[in-house]
């Protein structure tokens, strides 16, 4: 079996993900600094998502609101309305 291909799989497409991951903490300082209201929602919308897959739904609930509060616009309808839910857990 020809390992090259796989191999060249993991290199080009799971390591780059993998080596640009903001881990939470990262993710809400970078959101806290910068004034760009756009890049903040977007920021701590990411924030929450990481936090709801590692069950912290009320860590992720605040990053939420801060999301929404930024820039509620910069959102489609279907992401503001799963925010929206994890909001009410």
């Amino acid at each position: 079996m020809n390992i090259l291909p796989l191999f060249l799989f993991a290199v080009l497409c799971v390591f780059p993900l993998t080596a640009f991951a903001q881990t939470v903490d990262e993710l809400l300082k970078s959101a806290s600094t910068t004034s760009d209201k756009a890049t903040q929602a977007k920021l701590y919308k990411q924030a929450g998502d990481k936090l709801v897959a590692e069950d912290r739904l009320g860590q992720a609930a605040d990053a939420f609101s801060k999301a929404l509060a930024a820039n509620r616009d910069g959102f489609s309808a279907a992401e503001r309305v799963q925010m929206a839910i994890y909001l009410s857990w």
